[in-house]
């Protein structure tokens, strides 16, 4: 039974395909891997030293706009931008030739250069400007944070995270270095947002735990303070809205300090930095072979700060996610088709508003106007916002399938279970609904399986799922092979185990497609079906002991082969023996026949001799009787 489900449900045509795309996907990767490294090993170094090169360029910037603004200052004839919403997106983009320099603060792009992944920082200085922590506007905390900085700054505090966490000593940038929040917290809690993908100010270490220079200055600020620390990471483009609307107290990642940002916020100076650009090299990144490659990429990814576990965390929060939203959405759309067909005007008036509403609005877009505005002012963990999105979502897509699904039941089912003596009530639970499930479950089905691919976006709200640990991984290898290929074969195998699930359900609800269940016709079935299980027990069984005995029959097959192995050499021996002796015994006799032969050979001749001397004796006597017997006849004749 085993072996015929996998047949049947993993050796499908799909999975046959999917494998097949996924070599070929392999293969094709291996070709553009080596096509980069010819081309990073034929490009020349480029030395990026005045804004009339850069005005020529191709410029990847993140999409907060900020630095581009700051460039066009210096360099107005550029216009040619390309926007990211990562730096790992943007780097990525600058190793594939897609741009040709990438701008960003300085701290942050020498995390990328000293990976040795074929980029380096240009020797330009486009701006020097300083980062910030930013708080709300007119925050009480603001005047609190700025004098703790400042006694920082004049005991050396920030020399000292400097020297820790962008100096060369990986082996100190662990959580160990980040204060343990032991402080009782009196003042309550301070909730600090930050993005994980700004090494080394901001990003998950060893365990998947957020360490960097930003990190370690706000626990320190905290302490300060005497309140705890609940740290969110989030998109780089959504933390200032965070803070707008509530959810933040403070947000720390590598945010400069502008005129537009100060305007709308509170910001604190900790850090002087500068703006730079980060171009190629020219230089190849490695000298191993695509399998050692693949190797070294799979133990980054995966192995390497037990990343695998971030993988593992997101997957259970997107399963969550999927499950929760699927539940509440099928239980919101019945409840809202049933409240509709009691034909109230203003209500069902309100429904179908509602519906076309969530319908028009895309998924992404609503779960941001959940989070940042409807909810903003709300305390409510990002995966709570993420599912009553998405049970908006699926909740209104039931709404309409399930009311396709009752609209297909012919209206004489109604009427008759009523003139059967069923009250309305029961009419629509035992005699319609059933009959519309066989019509909308089809449809609800791969509407969920839709739903479930587009949980991946949830990472715009602060909520770490698969996708969004893909996207932390590639930020802190640089590698994009694996995060993506798993994350693509994670959520494949989740659409397809859900998919054959509500499959089965299926089938237990379409009475032509189901087991029938016939009292005794079942009991029968049932008694066979034991008693084939039985005699497929007893063959196992049988088989397992022919098994067995063949087993202890070559056994000693075996040892008797052995055995005889063992005394051939022996016999073998006694056989040489026996054919000397033989031999021996030959020679001799032939000796002697030889010896004989002369004799033999004169007996012969004289034994001969007197045969023919008796021959030739019986001849003449022979003659003699003839002669005699002529000479007679002739007298005879004569007489005559």
């Amino acid at each position: 039974m085993g072996r015929l489900f996998l047949q049947k449900h993993f050796f499908s045509i799909e999975i046959k395909a999917f494998l097949f795309l996924f070599f070929l996907f392999i293969f094709l990767t291996n070709s553009v891997l080596y096509a980069e490294s010819d081309n990073f090993n034929a490009s020349s170094s480029q030395e990026l030293t005045t804004f009339e090169q850069i005005e020529k360029m191709r410029i990847g910037v993140l999409s907060s706009y900020v630095n581009r603004e700051i460039l066009l200052k210096k360099a107005p004839k550029a216009n040619k931008f390309y926007y990211y919403n990562t730096n790992v997106d943007g780097v990525s983009a600058l190793r594939s030739n897609k741009i040709d320099c990438y701008i960003d603060d300085e701290p942050v792009l020498s995390g990328f250069a000293n990976q040795n992944i074929g980029v380096k920082i240009a020797p330009l200085v486009i701006d020097n400007f300083e980062f910030g922590i930013a708080l709300k506007k007119d925050s009480p905390l603001t005047l609190k944070i700025s004098k703790i900085i400042s006694d920082f700054e004049k005991q050396g505090v920030l020399d000292n995270l400097k020297e820790l966490w962008l100096g060369k000593d990986d082996s100190k940038k662990t959580i160990e270095s980040i204060p343990v929040q032991n402080w009782e917290g009196k003042n309550g809690t301070l909730k600090y947002y930050t993005s994980a993908d700004a090494e080394p100010l901001c990003y998950f270490g060893k365990n998947q735990t957020l360490i960097g220079y930003d990190v370690h200055l706000i626990y320190l600020v905290a302490k300060e303070l005497d309140m705890k620390v609940e740290t969110t990471v989030a998109q780089f483009d959504s933390l200032l809205p965070a803070l707008q609307c509530g959810k933040a107290d403070v947000v720390a990642a590598c945010l400069s300090i502008t005129e537009e940002r100060q305007r709308n916020v509170d910001m604190v100076p900790y850090y002087h930095s500068s703006l730079r650009a980060l171009v190629k090299d020219g230089l190849s990144v490695s000298d191993m072979t695509f399998s050692q490659s693949l190797k070294d990429s799979f133990y980054k990814t995966f192995i390497e700060e037990n990343r695998w576990l971030l993988v593992l965390k997101g997957l259970g929060v997107t399963i969550a996610i999927s499950i929760a939203s699927g539940c509440f959405g099928f239980l919101l759309g019945f409840i809202l088709i049933t409240i509709y067909r009691k034909n109230i005007k203003f209500i069902s008036w309100l429904i179908n508003a509602f519906v076309i509403l969530i319908n028009g609005i895309p998924s992404v877009v609503l779960l941001l106007l959940l989070y940042y505005v409807i909810l903003g002012s709300v305390d409510i963990a990002p995966i709570y916002v993420s599912i009553i999105a998405f049970t908006l979502t699926f909740g209104a897509a039931c709404y309409g399938f399930i009311g396709n699904g009752l609209d297909a039941v012919n209206i004489g089912q109604d009427e008759a279970a009523k003139a059967l003596g069923y009250n309305e009530f029961q009419s629509f639970y035992k005699i319609v609904f059933p009959q519309a499930t066989i019509h909308f479950l089809p449809l609800v089905r791969g509407e969920f399986i839709s739903m479930v691919k587009s949980t991946a976006v949830v990472g715009y709200v602060s909520c770490i799922d698969l996708t969004k640990a893909s996207d932390i991984i590639r930020a802190r290898t640089m590698e994009a092979f694996f995060p993506l290929i798993i994350t693509a074969i994670i959520y494949f195998i989740i659409a397809n185990l859900m998919l054959l699930a509500l499959n089965k359900f299926e089938i237990s609800l379409d009475p032509k497609r189901r087991e029938r269940k016939l009292p005794g016709i079942n009991y029968v079935g049932k008694l066979m079906k034991e008693e084939q299980f039985a005699k497929e027990k007893h063959l196992l069984e049988e088989k397992k002991s022919v098994d067995e005995r063949q087993l202890s029959v070559e056994k000693q097959l075996s040892e008797k082969k052995l055995e005889e192995e063992k005394k051939l050499p022996e016999e073998k021996n006694l056989v040489d023996e026996r054919q000397l002796s033989v031999e021996k015994q030959l020679s001799k006799n032939k000796l002697e026949e030889e010896k004989k032969l002369p004799e033999e050979k004169k007996l012969v001749d004289e034994k001969q001799v007197t045969e023919e001397k008796q021959l030739s004796d019986n001849k003449q006597s022979l003659n003699k009787k003839h002669s005699t017997k002529k000479k007679h006849s002739s007298k005879k004749s004569r007489r005559a």
